[in-house]
């Protein structure tokens, strides 16, 4: 699987880049002289998934926010085998930004308040939400075990102002990141999650978990300050997990155990009796990230942060696995294709079928091809088209020509495809 998808691959989500003579593909407009010789380049769309093979059919959700769903930008494709795809509320394909957690990744979802001292329904989040329960996350009903993992960054006020207040020195006493809701949620309520909230007057990092639907909740606070474990601008990978047979959850910060503490001395699951125990045989509500209440009729709880690739598993995991998952992120090389300065490119984008003469932009950015993040600011690529891309039918594709710069030998570029809901594809480019 990869992380944009052409025509080739299973989910169809297109972009392919080739390096052809313009004669081979019949296109017109290239300059024959500039184009690379007789040979064809078929990319993968992005790089691999990183994911170990121990996990691999343990992930029943996982969103690394370079899937958009073809024809709609405002949504991201699962890469688990669930096929729970999420919504990327009230910002659609503009939360996808160009800003990597590891190096095998280009692009993370942005979250935030938009209006924080005003009552509305316009935060950035995803999610997804049924009131009858999402059918697809059925393994989480039932189950003995969660974990949720990922690589969250900090990039604004949290907690931020709560906006369902008219007092302007209020703020929300939590930060939501990212969790799987209850079987009876109404979008708030969770059977496992990742979050800043307020325990005894201080703000903690916390594994916030519940067993029972409408029972009580236990939480699991890490002993070190949250914002030492969570700098802003920096991205740290984190994962929790939750044992409903014995009652025991855990946190990792970039694959270490944090030490912590539990907040109810209690036995909030009730797991001290005899047997097994699991979650209520309830389907979960859904999957909230950046924010509670994903059908988005409230606001609560917003986090002013990015994320990228965040798993949700339907079994605890081991130390030595997250560990090992920390370490393969940052062993995911950067996916870039080797092509020649001053060839012409030809990208045959998807986009949901005929959208129009010129439904999409292409920019271009310089990039390192040792992390495969950025460098300089997006320019417009060189291309002969102008006010018609041309569509081709059989293929439900369009055909764009960019004509690189000879001068490009040795560096990186990061092409993307720009629709007006937001970066739609993008394509490491590396010059030999």
């Amino acid at each position: 699987m990869h992380k944009l998808f052409w025509r080739a691959a299973v989910i169809p989500v297109g972009l392919l880049l080739c390096l052809p003579s313009a004669i081979a593909l019949g296109v017109t407009g290239v300059d024959h002289a500039q184009a690379a010789p007789d040979r064809h380049i078929t990319l993968p769309t992005a790089p691999e998934p990183v994911v170990i093979d121990s996990l691999r059919p343990d992930v029943v959700a996982h969103f690394d926010f370079e899937h958009p769903v073809l024809g709609d930008p405002g949504r991201e494709h699962d890469l688990g085998w669930s096929a729970t795809d999420l919504d990327l509320v009230n910002g659609a394909g503009h939360m996808r930004v160009p800003d990597g957690a590891y190096p095998g990744s280009r692009q993370s979802l942005q979250t935030r308040q938009v209006n924080p001292t005003v009552m509305g329904n316009d935060d950035w989040k995803a999610g997804v939400y049924n009131p009858d329960g999402v059918a697809s996350l059925n393994a989480f009903s039932g189950t003995a075990g969660i974990t949720i993992m990922g690589w969250f960054k900090m990039t604004g006020e949290n907690p931020g102002p709560n906006s369902n207040t008219p007092d302007p020195d209020d703020h929300y006493n939590a930060v939501g990141m990212a969790g799987i809701l209850s079987g009876d949620s109404d979008g708030h309520p969770v059977r496992a999650l990742l979050e800043v909230i307020n325990v005894d007057g201080e703000l903690r990092l916390v594994a916030l978990g519940r067993r029972i639907d409408g029972g009580a909740s236990q939480t699991f606070a890490a002993s070190d300050d949250w914002q030492t474990l969570l700098p802003r601008d920096e991205w740290v990978f984190l994962a929790a997990t939750f044992n409903y047979d014995d009652g025991t959850m855990r946190l990792f910060h970039n694959g270490v155990q944090l030490d912590g503490f539990y907040t109810n001395p209690g036995d909030p699951w009730e797991v001290d009796g005899p047997g097994s125990h699991v979650t209520s045989p309830t389907d979960p509500t859904g999957i909230k990230i950046g924010g509670s209440y994903p059908q988005n009729n409230r606001e609560a709880n917003p986090c002013n942060c990015r994320m990228d690739s965040l798993m949700f598993l339907d079994r605890v995991v081991s130390d030595e696995e997250v560990a090992e998952q920390y370490t393969a992120f940052l062993a995911s090389p950067p996916a870039l294709t080797s092509v020649d300065p001053g060839s012409a490119v030809v990208l045959d984008v998807a986009v949901g079928g005929y959208r129009g003469r010129a439904p999409f932009e292409v920019t271009t950015a310089e990039m390192s091809c040792a992390t495969g993040q950025p460098t300089g600011p997006d320019e417009a690529a060189q291309t002969p088209h102008r006010d018609q891309i041309p569509y081709r039918p059989r293929t439900k594709s369009y055909r764009y020509i960019w004509h690189s710069d000879a001068t490009w030998s040795g560096s990186c570029r990061l092409l993307t495809v720009l629709t007006p809901d937001g970066p739609l594809h993008t394509v490491g480019v590396q010059f030999r």
